[in-house]
Parts: structure tokens; sequence; C-alpha cells
């Protein structure tokens, strides 16, 4: 993976299917991660949304698709 330069737009993609998500950045795969159980049942039942911890981000060009 290329160094991640903070202060470029990146281009963010998650793949759901089922409990499963895999977390793209800039094309290249980063994570995969599944979530089961009472735990996670808002993920099981698919509600997007991005989100950041200690940090300021600005978002453009959002879409989201295949929800069903």
């Amino acid at each position: 993976m290329r160094p991640f330069d903070p202060a470029q737009y990146h281009t963010l993609k998650v793949v759901k299917a089922g409990a499963g998500c895999t977390f793209f950045l800039d094309g290249t795969q980063a994570q995969q991660r599944t979530f089961s159980g009472a735990s996670f049942p808002v993920l099981l039942n698919g509600q997007p949304g991005l989100v950041t911890e200690d940090t300021a981000a600005d978002y453009r060009n959002v879409t989201v698709g295949n929800t069903f």
C-alpha cells in the first residue's frame, strides 16, 4: 500500500456481504472484518455511515448503493 497522506483526498470503499465487510483504501484491500451476534445488530441490518475519532474529516462525492 502506498504511504498515506492525510492532506490528500482518498477513495474509501466498503463491500458488505452478510455479516462480513471488506474495506478498501484507494483501490487496495485494507481490512476484512466479520460482525456477528447480538453485539452488532445494526451492522447486520445495514446502516451506512462515516465516523471519525479524535480528528476532523471532510467527505465529498459520497455514494451508497445496493443496500438491499
